[in-house]
């Protein structure tokens, strides 16, 4: 019997053994073996004034969490550790206005530093973002039925890293006609320069000259739902800067009216 017994313990040491030497199995501390992934935090500006959120997902193989930060406007980074321990979130307050702020985060496992991950803009501002937000794909496009006050931005940091805004809309019209829609740049009112873009579904960029018309057409014979969307012009941010910054653009996009096509 006791042979028996003896004989089944080791049986039972080989497997644990054998189970625990897998990459990512569960060893015998009922913990993941595997390193823990390398990933960037995300960032939120915008939503509250000079604030920042960075916000991580948990993972399982790591026992704490290491936040850096470091300005975007300098050329070398100097990172310094803002956070550390087994949170998800770390808010940055106090954000001077249209400050930029870069994030990567490591990860610990013992005594061992994982990382870093890809760096993250985020952008202090005094400006919110306007309440159509999100609207930044087609599913979650805004009616346009009317004027709306609106606004967007476009920022880069001096590794590259951007923070930049997309605003969809969506026009119901009837079969064979289009939506003459009006985009006014409210910020840069005697800038020469257009820092805004449009496009559709099927059409690439083209610039926003402020004020002037764009046509939107539904060339089914239904009544269908079209698309477009208001986008930071990159290529004039990029020739205006100096290697870093950026801007919010407060605007305003009108539904001038709907008509026949022109040949029609």
């Amino acid at each position: 019997m006791i042979k028996g017994i003896c004989t089944l313990a080791g049986l039972f040491f080989i497997v644990c053994g054998v189970v625990s030497c897998g990459t990512g199995l569960i060893s015998d501390m009922g913990r993941l073996d595997e390193d823990p992934e390398i990933a960037s935090p995300g960032v939120e500006s915008f939503t509250v004034p000079n604030l920042i959120s960075v916000t991580w997902n948990e993972d399982e193989a790591a026992d704490e969490y290491l936040l850096r930060r470091a300005a975007g406007e300098n050329n070398p980074l100097n990172w310094v550790d803002v956070y550390r321990g087994s949170d998800l979130s770390w808010q940055d307050n106090g954000v001077g206005n249209e400050r930029l702020n870069l994030y990567q985060l490591y990860k610990i496992r013992g005594s061992v530093l994982f990382g870093p991950s890809e760096s993250v803009l985020g952008v202090g501002s005094d400006i919110c973002r306007d309440p159509h937000e999100p609207n930044d794909s087609i599913a979650t496009a805004t009616v346009l039925e009317s004027d709306l006050e609106s606004n967007l931005w476009y920022f880069v940091a001096t590794n590259g890293k951007e923070s930049r805004d997309f605003d969809w809309y969506a026009v119901s019209l009837p079969p064979r006609r289009q939506a003459v829609i009006v985009v006014t740049d409210n910020t840069n009112t005697s800038s020469t320069y257009n820092y805004m873009s449009w496009s559709t579904p099927s059409k690439s960029e083209a610039d926003i000259v402020s004020g002037e018309s764009l046509s939107i057409q539904n060339h089914e014979y239904e009544a269908a739902v079209v698309y477009f969307r208001v986008s930071p012009n990159e290529q004039t941010f990029l020739s205006q800067l100096s290697g870093y910054g950026g801007m919010v653009i407060s605007y305003t996009v009108s539904l001038d009216q709907i008509t026949n096509f022109n040949n029609e």
